[in-house]
């Protein structure tokens, strides 16, 4: 089975887990899963990290960042399914001991940058979301969740939902880009483009659930990760399963995907 790592599996599981499981499985790496290790502060923990995977060649299949997969999508009206073959062709090895230049220094620092906006972009788009969540007008913190769990469980399965608001999306975006994108009755689960927004909505509604529909004053570390972990869904919602010990992450790929792969730590 292809199964995606994410950060968290990989900082929590020993060296002999990770191992095993890429002996009897094809791991994944997504693209932000190779920039957090290299953009871990603490030395020591990005050692650990690296010294987790089989000292060899392509020690996991690399994957281009989402964002790159949509646009691949947009561009050729195709799925970028079977996932497998969109793997990064290219032979690499994890060294802990490998010395950045400045210019790749300089490549994670924006990135780290880019996180950061993506974070400000998804709070900005979450709380205006009112229109496709008309039960939750009103909301705040601590009120009953049943329509929240409700709006997940439609996002999760209802196909028209989703691609009724894909149509707003794109109509607008098409206005804009020079780029005609997909239209709504040729996209479905297989595809990228459709994880994604299916994703986005879920975290959405995870936010709305922790703070309503206000905006923040500070990014906390859990909304900075949001974008992040709406990569790994998104890859593990098209690959043979997920390995991952974050709780949010389980329950919304359980609701996404709950006959395929999910392999935790002890939560």
């Amino acid at each position: 089975m292809y199964l995606v790592l994410d950060k968290c599996f990989l900082q929590g599981a020993k060296t002999e887990c990770i191992r095993d499981l890429s002996t009897k499985h094809e791991l994944i790496m997504p693209e932000i899963l190779l920039m957090e290790i290299l953009t871990t502060e603490n030395e020591e923990d990005k050692r650990k990290c690296i010294a987790k995977f089989q000292h060899e060649e392509n020690p996991a299949n690399l994957i281009p960042n989402v964002g790159t997969l949509i646009r691949y999508e947009a561009q050729n009206h195709k799925s970028c399914t079977p996932i497998e073959r969109y793997f990064i062709n290219e032979r690499f090895v994890l060294n802990a001991d490998f010395i950045l230049s400045e210019e790749q220094l300089s490549t994670l620092e924006k990135w780290k940058c880019e996180i950061y906006s993506d974070s400000l972009k998804f709070i900005e788009k979450a709380i205006v979301t009112q229109e496709w969540f008309p039960e939750l007008k009103g909301y705040k913190p601590g009120m009953s969740i049943t329509a929240i769990e409700k709006y997940m469980e439609t996002v999760a399965d209802e196909i028209n939902f989703i691609n009724t608001i894909y149509e707003q999306i794109f109509a607008e975006i098409n206005k804009l880009d020079d780029l005609k994108w997909p239209d709504a009755d040729i996209i479905n689960q297989n595809w990228v483009i459709y994880r994604y927004l299916q994703v986005h909505l879920l975290y959405v509604l995870e936010y709305i659930k922790r703070y309503g529909f206000s905006s923040r004053d500070e990014i906390n570390k859990t909304l900075q990760n949001f974008p992040i972990d709406i990569d790994y869904c998104v890859i593990g919602a098209l690959a043979d399963g997920l390995l991952t010990n974050d709780k949010t992450l389980v329950t919304l790929y359980k609701l996404l995907c709950p006959k395929k792969c999910l392999i935790t730590l002890t939560l």
